[in-house]
């Protein structure tokens, strides 16, 4: 049976001041044999090394205590161990009921990780250091999400929030007196420009800009129709800003653009039916995209007498050759029609197979137009290639007047401008017209709608709640006392998407009433 720990120290302490050991010679001599034999024990019994066996005892004593305490801690460790666990224990618990299924589901990793290590002892743990950080990451993957998500909700609320102010009525009101005073005094001001300070042009033009393109990039982004932006007119007002800011002195971008400006671009006014609608802000947008970068480049060529001091591009070029004019604008053409057809129709061909409109699918859904019915008759795999190779056609045709006359002629670009400006006036007269004339066909459907209704009804009615009858069915209060006179310009008519008829049928009722 063995000592125990205390009777072992009490032992060797004994042994230790009882003095040494006997049979154990301990002279000088004995020492060195022992060395050269491979004995470990020390020879001190010489007097020379006497003084040392004082603090050998001393080293024996605190050996033995160390070895003691060493041992005492090894006994308790597993108590120690055992109540750590039980610890943790209690506070994953607390932890699991407040956390709720974070910990939980870490939990689960752990014991996941216990069985496959008990199936296959070669495979890491889910509580080794790669499981950790897995858990640890996805962690922070949702706490970033959270907040991802959070942060988009509040910018969904403030766009819902604009959108809604945005198309409210009164702001709607609003919008129209605003558009229309803007457009109105734009003429007069590019008028008075033009007559007193010609050199002042390109700074209108470029205010302009500043507002109008980007009101038309948020209104488009948000219709799905931004990808009409890439088009070509925007491309040509690209250039003029270009060389207005950047590259004044470039002959070639000037000759390009001024030919691309005053042919395709100022006549897709007629092809593209631009209309002077003062009370839109879109159709104003539109026709200024179109026909100020002529304007402007007519104004610095034949309007302004210092625009040579200013763009020295002007000053070498009195005159126009038309075959290397219109060599260098197809070639500007070229790389917008390339740069298109790479990063729409191709890049983006499936986004316009879930309804992203193109200037291509505009036009081709415009059956009672003539180019959709020009694209209808060609096969559909070709259609793209077809309609892409009619408009670098159109172009060269449309850059032949430019090239040869205009930029001669100061009458000739006058006349230019004012034809094509006064197409978008008619444009937007009769802009109008067709709108009285859908107004007059939505109210004749409605009354026609309101007769049916009165000779479906037979004088008789349900109980209804705002309108809306018990059963689910729209019914109408009083027909017979409804008089279809009474419906005026002025009543706001319901869509029929909404159902909202009643609402009409009231307000006739009360004009009637008074």
């Amino acid at each position: 049976m063995t000592d125990s720990p205390e009777e072992e120290a009490t032992l060797a302490t004994e042994q230790v001041f009882d003095g040494p050991p006997t049979g154990a010679g301990l002279s000088r001599s004995s020492s060195f044999k022992a060395s050269s034999s491979g004995s470990a024990t020390p020879a001190l019994q010489d007097d020379t090394f006497s003084g040392f066996t004082t603090l050998l005892d001393l080293v024996v004593v605190l050996d033995a205590h160390l070895d003691l305490l060493n041992r005492r801690m090894r006994a308790r460790t597993s108590l120690w161990k055992e109540k750590a666990i039980e610890v943790r224990t209690r506070a994953e618990d607390v932890i699991s009921k407040r956390t709720g299924p974070l910990v939980a589901r870490s939990k689960s990793y752990v014991q996941l990780g216990e069985a496959t290590r008990w199936l296959d002892p070669g495979r890491p743990t889910a509580g080794s250091a790669e499981d950790s950080k897995r858990i640890e990451r996805e962690k922070i993957t949702e706490r970033v999400e959270l907040e991802v998500a959070k942060f988009r909700a509040k910018v969904q609320k403030r766009v819902s929030t604009m959108s809604s102010k945005w198309n409210d009525a009164h702001v709607v009101s609003l919008r129209e007196k605003l558009s229309f005073s803007f457009g109105v005094l734009n003429i007069m001001a590019s008028c008075l420009l033009l007559g007193f300070e010609p050199a002042w042009i390109p700074t209108w033009y470029s205010l302009q800009a500043a507002w109008l393109l980007p009101v038309r990039l948020y209104t488009y982004k948000k219709r799905n129709y931004h990808y009409f932006l890439l088009d070509f007119c925007y491309y040509v007002n690209v250039l003029v800003l270009v060389f207005l800011y950047l590259m004044p002195h470039s002959k070639i971008l000037f000759e390009s653009t001024y030919c691309l400006a005053m042919g395709p671009l100022l006549l897709a006014i007629p092809t593209w039916r631009n209309s002077l609608v003062l009370h839109s802000l879109d159709k104003i947008t539109s026709l200024y995209i179109h026909i100020f970068p002529p304007f402007l480049l007519t104004s610095l060529r034949h309007f302004d007498p210092t625009a040579h001091q200013r763009y020295s591009a002007l000053a070498e070029m009195p005159a126009l050759q038309p075959s290397r004019s219109l060599v260098l604008s197809s070639a500007i053409y070229l790389v917008w029609q390339v740069a298109y057809y790479v990063l729409i129709v191709v890049a983006r061909k499936e986004k316009i197979k879930q309804g992203r409109v193109t200037s291509f699918t505009y036009l081709q859904a415009d059956t009672k137009g003539a180019i959709g019915k020009i694209i209808a008759k060609v096969p559909p795999p070709r259609r793209e290639v077809t309609f892409m190779f009619c408009q670098f056609i159109y172009t060269i045709i449309t850059m032949l007047p430019a090239a040869l006359f205009a930029y001669d002629s100061k009458f000739f670009s006058g006349c230019l401008l004012i034809s094509c400006f006064g197409v978008s006036v008619w444009n937007g007269a009769c802009f109008y017209a067709f709108k009285d004339k859908r107004f007059d066909r939505e109210l004749t459907a409605l009354r026609r709608e309101l007769e049916d209704l009165h000779r479906s009804s037979g004088g008789t009615t349900s109980p209804s709640v705002n309108g809306a009858s018990l059963d689910g069915e729209t019914q109408v209060e009083e027909p017979e006392e409804v008089s279809l006179d009474s419906i005026s310009a002025d009543t706001p008519l319901a869509s029929e998407s909404t159902g909202a008829r009643p609402a009409v049928l009231q307000e006739a009722t009360k004009s009637k009433s008074q």
